[in-house]
């Protein structure tokens, strides 16, 4: 398991993206941040979670306004990127 970031994520809803090197690995909302991207870095995450997070080096997150915008920005990011 990878050590947490020492970036402190914002407790607003937004967009987040697991990347290695310029390719978007995974790409996810949130309502809130920080509760969302801390999750990937428990004890008690999948075995497939935990490959995601060792193989990326580099977590982007874009806050919004809501959650709905949230949504409506993954889809455009998952159509723009097709991260499996």
């Amino acid at each position: 398991m990878q050590k947490k970031p020492e970036t402190i994520f914002p407790e607003r809803p937004g967009v987040y993206f697991f990347k290695s090197g310029t390719k978007v690995l995974y790409a996810g909302k949130a309502l809130s941040l920080k509760h969302r991207l801390n999750s990937y870095f428990d004890a008690k995450v999948s075995e497939k979670t935990q490959q995601l997070v060792e193989e990326a080096n580099e977590i982007e997150f874009i806050e919004t306004g809501s959650e709905f915008e949230a949504l409506l920005l993954e889809a455009n990011y998952i159509k723009k990127y097709r991260p499996h």
